[in-house]
């Protein structure tokens, strides 16, 4: 979890072109929720909390792990699933997961060229 909570502390403002002195705010008051997600993990409350911060700016639609999102294990990994026209996975079986992987990949590469 140490990753993803340097990574919405640092990056992710930063991303979305904050700076100066709302960057500095925007960290101390993702502090606390990020401190949170280290010990307790990716819970929804600390997501809803972490988006009340950054609502002026950018907001986190799901988190969650690979394996939940690869098996459609949650309403919104169905969902997004579902939309884009993907099939669940089991994320244990490393060719199917990596399957889904390149897919996601190869969406993402779409949008940026």
């Amino acid at each position: 979890m140490p990753e993803i909570s340097q990574w919405l502390r640092r990056m992710e403002p930063q991303r979305w072109a904050i700076r100066g002195s709302a960057l500095i705010a925007i960290k101390a008051e993702l502090e606390p929720i990020l401190t949170r997600v280290d010990v307790y993990g990716l819970e929804e409350e600390s997501r809803v909390a972490h988006n009340a911060v950054t609502a002026g700016h950018y907001q986190i639609l799901w988190w969650g792990d690979f394996s939940t999102f690869a098996a459609a294990g949650d309403h919104w990994s169905d969902t997004f699933l579902s939309r884009e026209g993907l099939t669940p996975v089991n994320a244990a079986d490393n060719e199917q997961a990596k399957a889904l992987a390149e897919s996601l990949r190869a969406r993402v590469d779409a949008l940026t060229e």
